[in-house]
């Protein structure tokens, strides 16, 4: 079975202590390939801590990366801009609250 290919768009603390440590302790079914967050060094800070390949401030370079399968939305309120576009591109969605 392939790994779900999983990109991160809000990098807070739910993001550091909740989902990237579950999603890297389940390795051999999910791979986060994208971090990303409205703070650049935040971004980056998630992506260097779990070896994440690809950061960014754009959450449109995410929803059309060819490199990802499903969106987890861990940023703040509202989240309908970004979960429409996300399903639009044809990913799957996981809304935090």
């Amino acid at each position: 079975m392939e790994r779900v290919r999983i990109a991160i768009i809000g990098c807070g603390a739910i993001a550091q202590v909740q989902h990237m440590p579950n999603l890297h302790e389940l390795q051999h079914l999910f791979e986060v390939t994208w971090t990303c967050d409205v703070s650049a060094g935040l971004a980056r800070y998630l992506a260097n801590r779990f070896n994440v390949a690809s950061h960014t401030t754009d959450y449109r370079e995410v929803i059309n990366a060819p490199d990802v399968d499903a969106v987890l939305l861990c940023h703040r309120d509202p989240k309908t801009e970004i979960a429409v576009a996300a399903l639009e591109a044809g990913k799957h969605l996981f809304i935090e609250k």
